[in-house]
């Protein structure tokens, strides 16, 4: 079972662990990691903003520009929302382990198993479009 589980939640556990969003990391790897994509993200941010200013009066340019900050504020504010409410994600990763390990029937196995799938489906999708848009 915990083979399966750990198929299932790999990518996750990867992609969370990079970025300092994993609740299981210990306080002091997932604050250099937060600080790390802060300053990257930061660097992306102020080039931005100082192009919307260079834009002064020009609509077409400042709606070019508004997107590309939108975005880069947005993923800033996601971040920081994850980290103000890593308690409750861990929570919840302790309650899904949990249900995993209190599975009855091969019905119940068959139903996390394909939550699980889908969930793992969804963030190689959300990755691979964060990839796309990246490059």
């Amino acid at each position: 079972m915990e083979s399966i589980c750990s198929h299932y939640y790999n990518i996750v556990y990867k992609i969370s662990s990079f970025t300092g969003m994993w609740p299981y990391l210990k306080p002091k790897t997932r604050i250099f990691r937060i600080a790390l994509l802060t300053i990257i993200l930061l660097t992306i941010l102020i080039p931005q903003i100082a192009y919307q200013f260079m834009c002064k009066r020009n609509l077409h340019c400042t709606f070019q520009a508004m997107t590309a900050y939108l975005l880069s504020f947005v993923a800033l504010l996601k971040m920081y929302t994850f980290q103000f409410n890593i308690h409750t994600i861990k929570n919840l990763t302790q309650h899904l382990l949990y249900d995993w390990k209190e599975l009855n029937s091969y019905e119940e196995y068959e139903i996390m198993k394909s939550y699980a799938a889908n969930g793992r489906r969804f963030s190689l999708i959300y990755s691979g479009e964060i990839k796309l848009i990246n490059d």
